[in-house]
C-alpha cells in the first residue's frame, strides 16, 4: 500500500466520492500523497541515480507526515 493511501471502502465506489475528497485535501496533503506514490515507484524500479540518500530523505518526510 502506498503511503497516504487507505484500503478501499464501500463508500469509495460511490460516484463523486474521490473528487469530493480531493477538493477538501490541502496542497500539502496532496504533495505528501504524490511523494508516497513516487517513493513506491522509485523503490520498485530502483533507477541507478536513486541513491540511499534519496531513499532516506523520502522515508524521513513520509514518516514525519504520519505524525501530522
Amino acid at each position: 500500500m502506498i503511503a497516504g493511501k487507505h484500503a478501499s471502502s464501500p463508500i469509495d465506489s460511490l460516484p463523486g466520492h474521490a473528487s469530493a475528497i480531493r477538493e477538501r485535501e490541502t496542497p500539502k496533503l496532496q504533495a505528501i500523497q504524490v511523494l508516497g506514490e513516487l517513493y513506491e515507484l522509485l523503490e520498485m524500479y530502483s533507477p541507478q541515480w536513486y541513491t540511499e540518500e534519496h531513499h532516506r530523505k523520502a522515508v524521513a518526510v513520509l514518516q514525519q507526515s504520519e505524525k501530522v
